[in-house]
Formats: structure tokens, sequence, C-alpha cells
């Protein structure tokens, strides 16, 4: 069983920030995960959608750790090959740092370093 920090920095999958909008008109943006399928992060802006990224799936691998459980889909660990992904319908957007797999599907590596300050030593 791997512990909060080894799940923490594997090459998860993302899809997002991807603005979305209800038939009201409201918009946020959303950030998911592909292996998580319950998990999700939604913020008004772009750069809140991915402030809260690394906390919310820090707080959601814990839930599993904490009850002796893991995810049911692990991605298979990589060797990073970084690049800029920037959402086309986002002008001046902030990058995302992701890592390409085989199946051209946006990944990151959730073990970047602001995510290590929020594990415990």
């Amino acid at each position: 069983m791997k512990t909060l920090k080894e799940l923490v920095a594997l090459p998860w999958s993302i899809r997002g920030p991807t603005p979305k909008q209800d038939e009201f008109g409201n918009g946020w943006w959303e950030i998911r995960v592909q292996e998580l399928p319950d998990f999700f992060v939604a913020g008004e802006s772009q750069d809140e959608a991915i402030a809260e990224y690394g906390p919310a799936l820090v707080a959601f691998l814990r839930s599993y750790t904490e009850a002796g459980e893991q995810p049911g889909t692990l991605p298979d660990p990589a060797e990073p090959a970084w690049q800029v992904i920037v959402p086309r319908k986002a002008p001046g957007a902030s990058p995302v740092f992701a890592q390409p797999d085989r199946t051209s599907v946006p990944r990151t590596r959730g073990g970047l370093a602001d995510l290590a300050i929020l594990l415990p030593a």
C-alpha cells in the first residue's frame, strides 16, 4: 500500500483548468483527475482552481490512506517530460505544468514543490 507522500507524487492525469458555465450563466473553472472520477476542484477563476488543486488532491488522497485504502486506479509512474499547457479560452492565463502520456491526456506531477509543504515530514 502506498503512503500519502507516494500517492501525491504520482503523475496524475489532469483535465483542466476548464471553463464551465451553467444554464443561468454562472461560470467557474474546473480541474478533474482522470484516475480519480470522484475528485474535482472548482474555482471562480483559473488561478483559484489551480491554487486549490494541490490542497484538494492531498485531502482527497489522505481520506483513502487514513481509511487504510487506496484509490481504485493509480497512474503508472513515468519519467517526467514537462510541457506548458495554456487553455485556449483564457487569454493571459497562468501556465499549467503538465506531462503528456502515450494517450495524449495531459498529466501533472502531484509531487510538485508546492504540494510538499502540505504533507507531514
